[in-house]
């Protein structure tokens, strides 16, 4: 019977650590906000390198073997205060809208057919007085949707 008990619990363990959850990732201190760390966001910083918080956003993953898929990346520098960039990749010419809810504005960083290739959109948030506030940005195109989530400093 002690064997039961003892592996009842490691069991629960495993299953708890494989289960679907919010994906959290430790965020280096150097970028811990004074309430602690903000998990809500995926931290990256100004060269597009993922420092940690929330991985379920965004769709980087190909699960394509000729690594054709269409991608939206994370911005960076996440949080963002003047400017960011977002790297996104299409893999058939494709109407592509690209956007953010602004209120109850719709601000499109793209709205237009792409051809095959990877792109680099650069943002200057100066046009949308965008400060202490959190957006989620949304790519669309006939077969992909995908969003995830930045803050503005």
């Amino acid at each position: 019977m002690k064997k039961i008990y003892l592996t009842i619990p490691v069991i629960l363990v495993l299953l708890s650590f494989f289960s679907c959850k919010d994906n959290i990732v430790t965020v280096p201190p150097e970028i811990i906000i004074l309430n602690g760390p903000d998990t809500t966001i995926l931290y990256t910083d100004y060269n597009g390198n993922i420092l940690g918080g929330d991985l379920n956003d965004w769709c980087t993953d190909c699960h394509d073997s000729t690594n054709s898929c269409t991608q939206l990346y994370p911005p960076y520098p996440n949080p963002s205060s003047t400017s960011f960039k977002i790297n996104l990749k299409i893999q058939t010419e494709d109407f592509v809208k690209l956007y953010f809810l602004n209120n109850s504005d719709t601000t499109f960083l793209i709205k237009d057919t792409l051809p095959v290739g990877s792109f680099v959109i650069d943002v200057s948030t100066f046009n949308f007085n965008l400060h202490n506030t959190y957006r989620k940005i949304f790519m669309k195109t006939l077969n992909f949707n995908c969003s995830g989530d930045i803050k503005f400093n």
